[in-house]
């Protein structure tokens, strides 16, 4: 089915570069980035957490999310009009200005696999075991109901759609960013993690 839909005219029209489905995953990438700086933020200045792993944790996160976001959408080069330089134009597949193109060779290779980690990490840490659900893991372990947006994110990798994985990932990671952040209004003892 995935890959009919990425053979699909409308679909094929949806994916293009500068297209709905290209900002859409910049958005989302965008705003999860900003919901983990408000998590920081919150851990950090509001309830007055010490920087230990966890707040390093959602620190990096959230700058490595914004960096994705940002190489979605060339680092707006398109949107400013800016050319690439030569140096990169040789090496990067698309001519574009950001770094993830210069590697599409291993796409079929990094997708697949860091699908397959993803899911595996989320199937044995959804497994019920009550000696590791301390309220830590179950503050940064992703919830049960992200499922599907796993295991979508593990078949189009498998099936070579890899506009559609970029898709599944950025919802994975919007509503992973979301439930760590009403985790913390909705009276999360943030003591505990």
């Amino acid at each position: 089915m995935m890959t009919y839909l990425e053979k699909s005219y409308l679909v094929n029209l949806l994916l293009d570069e500068d297209g709905l489905f290209e900002y859409f995953t910049f958005f989302l990438l965008f705003f999860s980035g900003l919901i983990l700086i408000l998590v920081f933020y919150l851990r950090r200045i509001k309830y007055k957490l010490p920087i230990k792993a966890t707040n390093t944790l959602f620190a990096v996160f959230s700058v490595l999310i914004l960096f994705i976001a940002f190489e979605e959408i060339s680092w707006g080069q398109r949107i400013f009009n800016v050319e690439t330089p030569m140096a990169i134009r040789e090496v990067n597949y698309q001519s574009e200005l950001n770094l993830h193109n210069i590697f599409n060779l291993y796409f079929p290779i990094i997708y697949p696999l860091s699908a397959i980690v993803l899911f595996t990490l989320c199937l044995f840490g959804w497994i019920p075991r009550r000696s590791f659900r301390t309220p830590r893991f179950k503050l940064i372990f992703p919830y049960p109901s992200l499922f599907p947006f796993v295991f979508f994110l593990l078949i189009s990798s498998m099936f070579g759609g890899f506009e559609i994985f970029e898709i599944f990932f950025s919802l994975f990671v919007f509503f992973y960013s979301l439930t760590l952040y009403l985790s913390y209004i909705n009276n999360l003892d943030p003591k505990s993690v």
